[in-house]
């Protein structure tokens, strides 16, 4: 028992590394799982059209913690887009008491690369 304790503590640890590490988060992640590295056009920070394109729609901000930011389609469950497992697996590593799931293609980016 005490093994798989300790095999399950280091990969929640390993999952949070992941999940926080900051050379990941400017980054398109799709649905089908693919993350793609991205930089605003201007060199600092996202425009709205620019986010608009990425997620095929208007936007909702979906805060990940205080520096981290995940731009959706707002009415992606309304039309309704693809599941984004990925997308939803490090929403839920950032909010593990919802049960909420994250749809279509998103950005991550930091939250002073949104103006």
């Amino acid at each position: 028992m005490a093994i798989r304790y300790k095999a399950l503590t280091e990969l929640y640890q390993e999952t949070q590394r992941s999940v926080t590490a900051p050379d990941q988060w400017r980054e398109i992640i799709k649905t089908d799982g693919t993350r793609q590295p991205v930089q605003p056009a201007n060199g600092s920070d996202f425009t709205l059209e620019e986010m608009q394109a990425i997620v095929g729609g208007y936007i909702e901000l979906v805060e990940l913690d205080g520096n981290t930011t995940m731009v959706v389609n707002e009415e992606g469950k309304f039309i309704p887009l693809s599941l984004n497992l990925e997308a939803s697996r490090i929403f839920r590593a950032h909010h593990p008491a919802s049960k909420d799931f994250i749809v279509g293609d998103v950005l991550v980016c930091n939250n002073n690369q949104i103006r």
